[in-house]
């Protein structure tokens, strides 16, 4: 109810408030992303599809969460040398929520993030993932992008992709059973991508599918 009370008020200060002390209070970051700010977030979503909820405070809930995720994960002491995992959206997706909740969670991991941010060619993830010698890469699918258009290109990535390396796909348009071409590993919750990026950052070894 607080949460909902900052972002009718547009109290942005009051809502990071609220979410930062969430997240310390909670056994660990997984959990309370996947316990209390995605069904936030979701219920932030589907209250505005309803036309309950106006699309400024959809916009506003979308920019100070982000913007707590970005500090949050700031805070984080992440090794230099550790692994690096590339995350971003696909052509077409522009939801970055999903991108800012995986780098938070990483960086608990112990595995650093490059964030290409939203609708971002396969090609140049491909070749990031490459230039940053990535263990995986992860892809946030929104509810609105799960369709024929972004298996395509997953699958175009898959192959671009040296086969040791990982493809993750996590959010709402991932979430399901679905049929995802050979090779991708899909993340149904945070807490589910940490236990990856905890076999990665420990040196086990990498899933070959």
């Amino acid at each position: 109810r607080g949460w909902w009370s900052h972002l009718r008020r547009f109290d942005g200060a009051g809502l990071a408030h609220a979410i930062e002390r969430g997240a310390a209070s909670a056994p660990d970051v997984a959990a309370f992303l996947d316990g209390a700010l995605a069904p936030f977030l979701a219920r932030v979503g589907a209250r505005w599809a309803e036309g309950r909820l106006p699309i400024r405070h959809e916009h506003f809930a979308s920019e100070v969460v982000g913007a707590t995720l970005v500090r949050l994960a700031a805070l984080v002491r992440v090794p230099a040398r550790g692994p690096t995992v590339v995350l971003a959206t696909l052509s077409g997706e522009r939801h970055v929520l999903g991108l800012a909740s995986a780098a938070l969670v990483a960086a608990g991991a112990g595995v650093r993030t490059r964030s290409l941010g939203p609708d971002t060619p396969v090609a140049e993830v491909a070749a990031a993932a490459l230039e940053t010698d990535a263990v995986a890469v992860a892809i946030a699918v929104s509810a609105a992008h799960g369709g024929p258009r972004t298996r395509r290109q997953l699958a175009a990535l898959r192959a671009a992709l040296p086969r040791a390396v990982p493809l993750v796909v996590g959010g709402a348009g991932a979430a399901g059973p679905r049929r995802w071409p050979p090779g991708i590993v899909p993340c149904g919750s945070f807490r589910a991508f940490a236990a990856l990026l905890g076999g990665l950052a420990a040196g086990r070894p990498r899933p070959r599918r």
